[in-house]
């Protein structure tokens, strides 16, 4: 597949060069036709600059295995873009190759050709989960985080509307500003009783992303930030953190270790958990329209994510569960190891 993606044209300078990605499609003819004699001097991938089976390659492998800090795996791409350049390709055994880019030029021009139907390697373990869900609760949709082409198409054109609408965004400023402003008085709270951060201070972070995709996702806030230890909201809270985490680490070991869930049955790691909540919450928010009247709004705002998804035709009632689902867990580890990194 990658071979269909990127081809890096040759320039003087090699794979440094200022050449640009080309994906060739049965609906850009035009574009074909004018890039040929292009294409003719274009190199093959397979001479993309990386380290293939030798001892760097051994180095790699063996790094990926036996790191067990999953979250400083930038470190090693960092390592590969200084040793071969801006594109980097690594093939593992039983894995396609991985093309890596570091420019946002080569980065805004791959994005830019497969806009509209990107095929990405999905997150196969996630998939089958879901693909094998004991009530086939998915039916073979798994969300736009596992699917690609038209089953991704189909709902990625319709949750971008509600996500990205000024007036929707709007709706949530004061209350992501209140959200914040816990954080920093917890923030001192903290400072004032230890001098400094604690070393579970990324507990907070947790707490802090939690609160607020809660407020985007669910149109709710858990009321864990801030709460007093032992409180129903700090358990909650916590319990919902180590779920997510668990089914975020378990898929890193997953992905990036030898694929046994390929060859043999494994379990679903808090997935179901996490099912359960998100259903339950959304079940509550629902509830709340029906008894309020749509027009009213959720908690104070006139429009939320959650209303435009339910009134967005085209999508159903699990489409919404699959993708605030995948909101929920991939939002609170990208915020929390966002925040997290400044400070790494």
């Amino acid at each position: 597949m990658t071979q269909a993606i990127l081809l890096r044209l040759w320039r003087p300078s090699g794979w440094r060069g200022s050449g640009s990605l080309l994906r060739f499609t049965s609906t850009a003819a035009n574009a074909q036709e004018a890039a040929k004699p292009v294409l003719e001097e274009a190199r093959p991938v397979s001479e993309m600059p990386g380290p293939r089976l030798s001892f760097p390659a051994l180095m790699v492998l063996n790094r990926l295995k036996n790191d067990p800090d999953w979250n400083q795996i930038h470190k090693l791409w960092i390592t590969l873009f200084a040793s071969y350049g801006s594109i980097v390709r690594i093939k593992f055994p039983g894995f396609p190759p991985i093309v890596g880019l570091s420019t946002p030029d080569d980065c805004k021009e791959l994005n830019r050709m497969t806009m509209n139907e990107p095929h990405r390697p999905p997150v196969g373990s996630l998939k089958k989960i879901r693909d094998n869900w004991t009530d086939d609760y998915f039916e073979k949709r798994g969300g736009i985080v596992v699917e690609n082409g038209a089953e991704w198409w189909r709902v990625r054109s319709r949750v971008q509307i509600p996500l990205l609408k000024p007036m929707v965004v709007g709706e949530y400023v004061e209350e992501m500003d209140n959200v914040a402003l816990t954080f920093v008085d917890r923030i001192k709270e903290l400072q004032d009783k230890h001098g400094e951060m604690p070393e579970n201070f990324q507990q907070e972070l947790y707490k802090w992303a939690l609160e607020s995709v809660g407020v985007v996702a669910l149109d709710r806030r858990f009321g864990c930030l801030g709460a007093p230890a032992g409180s129903p909201e700090a358990q909650y809270g916590e319990e919902l953190i180590k779920v997510v985490n668990t089914l975020i680490n378990t898929l890193a070991i997953l992905e990036l270790r030898f694929p046994v869930w390929r060859l043999f049955p494994t379990p679903a790691y808090n997935h179901g958990k996490l099912l359960r909540v998100v259903q339950e919450q959304v079940a509550q928010t629902v509830a709340s329209l029906d008894q309020k009247g749509v027009s009213e709004g959720i908690v104070g705002r006139q429009t939320s994510v959650l209303q435009s998804l339910l009134a967005t035709p085209g999508l159903t009632h699990k489409d919404i569960i699959t993708f605030i689902l995948d909101l929920v867990f991939g939002g609170i580890d990208t915020v929390t190891y966002s925040a997290s990194s400044l400070s790494s």
